[in-house]
C-alpha cells in the first residue's frame, strides 16, 4: 500500500511539475496563466505594438518629448527630444523589452550593457496608461 501511495503520489508530482514548469499552459478551472502562449499575452503584446506611446513634460526649464515604440519580436526604441533656452537635443536609444510580470503590468527594457529601465504600475486607458517609468510618474498616450 505504501510503494503504491509513493508512486502515484511521485506521479502526481510529476504532472503539477509539467503543467507549471512550461512556458505556455493555461490551467483550467483557477484561471493562472503562464508565458508567452497565453491570450493574455497576445493582447497586452498586441495593444503595446499597436502603437507610438508619447510623454511630453516639462522640469528645470526643460521641454521632454519621449517616444516609446514597441515591436512584437521584443525590440523597441526610446526616442527622447529635449528643448532649453540654448537649444535642442534628440536621441534614439534601441532596447530589448520582456513583460516583467505576469500580470501585466510592468516592463523591462533592457538597452544592453547593464542598461536597464523598468515601467512599473501600469494602469491601462483606452489609448493610454499611466505608469512609473524608472520610480518618475509618467502618462503615455498612444499615437
Amino acid at each position: 500500500m505504501k510503494t503504491g501511495l509513493k508512486l502515484h503520489s511521485m506521479v502526481w508530482l510529476i504532472g503539477l511539475t509539467l503543467t507549471f514548469g512550461l512556458s505556455s499552459c493555461v490551467v483550467d478551472g483557477i484561471g493562472l496563466e503562464i508565458g508567452t502562449g497565453t491570450d493574455s499575452y497576445r493582447e497586452y503584446t498586441s495593444h503595446l505594438c499597436r502603437y507610438i506611446w508619447i510623454d511630453e513634460w516639462e522640469a528645470n526649464g526643460k521641454f521632454y518629448h519621449q517616444e516609446l515604440t514597441f515591436y512584437p519580436d521584443q525590440t523597441g526604441s526610446d526616442y527622447m527630444y529635449i528643448e532649453d533656452r540654448w537649444g535642442r537635443t534628440e536621441s534614439t536609444y534601441n532596447f530589448v523589452w520582456d513583460w516583467y510580470d505576469n500580470f501585466y503590468t510592468s516592463l523591462r527594457l533592457n538597452y544592453g550593457r547593464g542598461d536597464y529601465s523598468y515601467i512599473d504600475n501600469i494602469r491601462w486607458g483606452d489609448r493610454s496608461f499611466s505608469c512609473f517609468f524608472d520610480n518618475e510618474a509618467a502618462y503615455f498616450t498612444a499615437y
